[in-house]
């Protein structure tokens, strides 16, 4: 059984409503826009997807039933404490974003990329996690003058992480990079030059939740 499944966020949302949900990231409720004009409508059609792909199954007596590959991989998501993602802006003014969840509870880990409105949700691990996290400053150079000024114009990748527990708190990096030289700031607060090396150590840290 595939251990990979495509929904809309709107999707997601009814089976946390189902599976009783503890929380879920207001970026996937952001993601849905406005449901509450056809709030009744939009919930049977998400739910009745859901029993199509074989997420959800309804018993006789009309008690919907979540299938173990739904649990497996959403239960970090609705159930895990903690929580990081990668936000990337590519390509300077074009600015195509890519954000990437990863969701922790216990030993399990659930990826979630955000792409065209589409949820891709999958499982992942540690060692996974650490190879995404050390290609993000791909287009870096490894060895920049430590003089080099960022000029705002010439930003063509912004990468911001965030490493957070829910209900306590989080973390999280920003760096630019322009004209092939790796910052670390948020891009107007007197950003500095960072070796690649170290970027990716703190991603790494930051992505793994450590």
């Amino acid at each position: 059984m595939s251990s990979m499944i495509k929904l809309q966020p709107e999707e997601l949302f009814f089976l946390g409503e189902i599976m009783q949900a503890e929380y879920i990231d207001y970026s996937y409720i952001e993601a849905m826009g406005d449901i509450q004009a056809r709030f009744a409508v939009i919930k049977k059609e998400a739910i009745a997807s859901l029993g199509e792909k074989g997420l959800v199954k309804e018993s006789i007596s009309g008690r919907l039933r979540v299938r173990p590959l739904a649990e497996e991989l959403c239960g970090p998501i609705f159930f895990g404490p903690k929580e990081t993602v990668a936000v990337v802006f590519r390509n300077g003014k074009r600015q195509e974003a890519y954000t990437k969840f990863f969701h922790f509870k216990e030993e399990d880990i659930t990826c979630v990329t955000m792409e065209n409105g589409i949820l891709k949700i999958e499982k992942t691990d540690l060692k996974e996690i650490e190879d995404y996290a050390n290609t993000l400053f791909d287009t870096a150079a490894s060895n920049p003058s430590e003089i080099s000024k960022m000029n705002f114009h010439d930003v063509t990748d912004i990468i911001k992480i965030k490493s957070g527990v829910v209900r306590v708190g989080a973390k999280s990096k920003t760096w630019c990079i322009s004209d092939g030289v790796l910052f670390g700031g948020d891009c107007d607060d007197d950003p500095v030059v960072v070796r690649v090396e170290q970027a990716k150590t703190d991603a790494v840290r930051l992505l793994k939740g450590e």
